[in-house]
């Protein structure tokens, strides 16, 4: 844990989340999480590892998400803030949910972002921080499946591709060939 910390900061990363799912995450079998002590143990691993303090260590428990316990979703979140971590992350919860229960929650809080709820909806119930982990990957896919599909349709890849003048000015090409250029006699 101590050395993943330090990587992670040294790749220049603003955060990492320590979960406590032990086994099974996104599988279909039965999912098992670290005791509290284990998972405490590797939060204060993360947090004496920590070297920067604007690097921060969030504190994630599946025990609602994996389990259906919001009980001790709120317990194990709880003990995080309590071991010092700067937020933490109950998997599973709505914005709903979080605002019934966001009383009870010590610290600051992350939530997954949830379909069909803004940003200011989920500020608004008591999120901190909401993370949109397949946004971009996501929006990648459906661009790249929009434009495949238009090709396979017409069979002219013209206007879905866009331009190569386009492509190399997005990925800085006339500098790259300058410095190519300048550096090629050694």
């Amino acid at each position: 844990m101590w050395r993943t910390v330090r990587a992670f900061e040294e790749a220049g990363a603003a955060a990492i989340h320590i979960e406590d799912h032990a086994f099974g995450k996104h599988a279909d079998v039965p999912q098992e999480l670290l005791t509290l002590d284990e998972t405490l143990a590797r939060l204060r691993a993360a947090l004496d590892a920590r070297t920067d303090a604007d690097f921060l260590i969030v504190g994630r428990t599946d025990a609602h998400w994996a389990l259906g316990d919001t009980e001790e979703a709120i317990r194990r979140a709880n003990a995080y803030t309590d071991c010092g971590c700067d937020l933490v992350f109950l998997t599973g919860f709505t914005p709903r949910l979080l605002k019934q229960h966001r009383a009870r929650i010590k610290g600051r809080v992350m939530l997954v972002d949830t379909p069909s709820e803004s940003v200011a909806a989920e500020r608004a119930a008591g999120a901190s921080v909401v993370l949109h982990y397949g946004f971009s990957l996501l929006a990648a896919y459906a661009s790249v499946k929009q434009a495949l599909d238009e090709f396979k349709r017409s069979q002219n890849a013209d206007p879905v591709r866009g331009t190569t003048p386009d492509l190399e000015r997005f990925l800085g090409y006339a500098h790259f060939a300058a410095q190519a250029r300048r550096y090629k006699d050694g």
